[in-house]
């Protein structure tokens, strides 16, 4: 087994303190600001599980129970 790596592109949710959301992500290995439009900012992250875990299961469930974040799109994905 190996390990999978996911690039994934977080949303906040209105009104959420931006570095409240990045302070609750204390699961990810990277975190990269990315401008969208007018003013609006995204989280692009990288993060690295095991593929023993499920994949990407734990952090999706991860992403999806927190009310800071208002969508996510996996971006990329691969394996070391």
């Amino acid at each position: 087994m190996g390990t999978v790596v996911a690039k994934i592109r977080v949303m906040p949710a209105d009104g959420s303190d931006f570095e409240k959301l990045k302070k609750s992500l204390d699961f990810v290995n990277v975190m990269e600001e990315h401008p969208i439009a007018f003013g609006l900012k995204a989280l692009n992250i990288l993060v690295k599980v095991p593929d023993s875990d499920g994949g990407l299961d734990s952090v999706e469930k991860k992403l999806t129970s927190n009310k800071l974040i208002s969508s996510y799109e996996i971006l990329e994905v691969g394996r070391l």
